[in-house]
């Protein structure tokens, strides 16, 4: 009898400790924290960093794992390569991934100079069957607009011709204007219809270029037909 009854108690105990822990909180878990709980620390992958991929970067050192961290790359920069002077880009440089293709240069066309648009001038007048000897009796050049032009060959003569500023002309201007209205640089030239340089006549021309170029967009010319004197530049 004896025996059952330590049994019992025995078991007894043993299932009111199994309640109990049952029923106890865990500690730290939510609602059951105090000072000495921690937040769990979750870490992931750190990426390896890595030098500028666009170009003109390459890297010299890659960055290596140093236990708790990366250490950081060793990246050069190569500037893309120009030109050298004297000399105009046709094709940009292009990467390879390591280095630099130089870019194609030729060399640059020499500056257009007055005496060469002067020329070009005279050019576009032996067309129109006169031959002006020296070019360079072409006056100019004057930076002005289309409307400038035909103000200057119906009012204001231009330099060298033989007419008194502010007559009029009884020819009509002929030849070719501008497509717009400029401005463009402006060579001018009077001179006597007779072969002396003196006549009842005298030739306007206004030449009109392109800034800076010896593309002529537009010459003019105009007769006076009260010329007071001369000889007002070359040609025949």
């Amino acid at each position: 009898m004896k025996f059952l009854l330590r049994v019992m108690l025995v078991s007894g105990c043993w299932l009111a400790m199994v309640a109990h822990a049952e029923a106890a909180p865990v500690r730290c878990s939510y609602g059951y924290q105090d000072s000495t709980c921690t937040t769990p620390i979750q870490n992931g992958p750190i990426p390896q960093p890595q030098c500028q991929s666009a170009p003109g970067w390459t890297t010299a050192s890659a960055s290596v794992w140093q236990g708790s961290h990366w250490s950081t790359p060793q990246c050069n920069y190569q500037a893309p390569p120009s030109c050298p002077i004297g000399y105009v880009q046709v094709a940009p440089p292009s990467w390879s991934g390591t280095s630099w293709i130089p870019p194609t240069c030729i060399p640059s066309a020499p500056p257009t100079t007055h005496a060469d648009q002067q020329q070009a001038c005279a050019n576009v007048a032996a067309g129109y069957g006169k031959y002006i000897s020296p070019v360079s009796a072409f006056i100019g050049p004057q930076s002005e607009t289309t409307n400038q032009v035909a103000n200057d060959i119906n009012t204001q003569p231009p330099p060298l011709i033989c007419e008194a500023p502010g007559s009029s002309f009884g020819g009509s201007a002929y030849g070719t204007w501008p497509p717009t209205n400029g401005p463009y640089d402006v060579y001018k030239l009077g001179f006597g219809t007779a072969s002396n340089g003196y006549g009842s006549s005298t030739q306007v021309f206004a030449c009109m270029l392109n800034p800076g170029t010896t593309q002529v967009v537009g010459f003019v010319l105009s007769q006076s037909q009260n010329a007071t004197g001369g000889p007002c530049g070359g040609g025949h």
